[in-house]
């Protein structure tokens, strides 16, 4: 006697995407040893260089260029070989985007900050609202012994809650799986060295603290995007 019971099959339906679009710059597009050159100089003149949240008293310790851009003793890096490698990026990005019929984009640009970072160095949480529409990490020096980027879940309350008071779930599910990171609080993506990396500018994200002393610097070049 045959059976009658079909298969059930699934489809899964996204709700509410916060994508993250990954590139791979070509290191041998732009000069990167020249940039790298100027940040690492930088770095071994002052290590601690921070401007961004300095009036707090629990502020970030890193050296980054963030709001002193104008310092004479600090250059900044000669970022020309580099604009035309992230306008080809940016302008692949804005055609991946679903407009309105009759809509066009018209789109900006601007590398607003670098980060270099060893032992005990981080960068609190934040985002890059209300500047940008998107933002962008280009992991200049990375390597796996260096701390990841860490993003939190923009539903982090929810999260939260779902931790407090549904805890037998979310101690069973496997969090860094793509179907639960909704119940995360936050989640490391894994990338490696030349990888660019563009986001919506509302995901906060930080750079953990370093518990140990990297053979290389952490190296990031980061930049704004935003529609006319």
């Amino acid at each position: 006697m045959k059976s009658d019971i079909k298969m059930i099959q699934s489809e899964n339906i996204d709700l509410f995407k916060h994508n993250i679009l990954k590139y791979t710059v070509d290191p041998l597009s732009y000069d990167k040893n020249g940039i790298l050159k100027t940040i690492t100089s930088n770095y071994n003149k002052q290590k601690d260089r921070n401007f961004f949240d300095n009036m707090y008293v629990a502020s970030s310790n890193l050296h980054h260029s963030y709001n002193d851009i104008e310092n004479k003793d600090l250059p900044l890096p000669d970022y020309t070989s580099l604009m035309p490698v992230y306008e080809s990026v940016f302008k692949n990005f804005y055609s991946t985007l679903k407009v309105r019929p009759g809509n066009q984009i018209k789109y900006h640009f601007q590398i607003v900050n670098y980060t270099c970072s060893n032992i005990n160095q981080f960068m609190r949480r934040h985002h890059h609202l209300p500047t940008a529409d998107f933002s962008c990490i280009h992991y200049l020096q990375f390597d796996d012994e260096h701390s990841p980027t860490l993003f939190y879940n923009p539903g982090d309350v929810v999260a939260k809650s779902y931790k407090a008071m549904r805890n037998n779930l979310v101690e069973k599910l496997d969090l860094n799986d793509v179907n639960s990171l909704g119940y995360a609080e936050y989640t490391a993506p894994l990338f490696k060295e030349d990888d660019m990396i563009v986001f919506p500018a509302y995901l906060e994200h930080e750079i953990p603290p370093s518990k140990k002393e990297y053979k290389r610097n952490r190296i990031t070049i980061i930049a704004n995007t935003w529609i006319e």
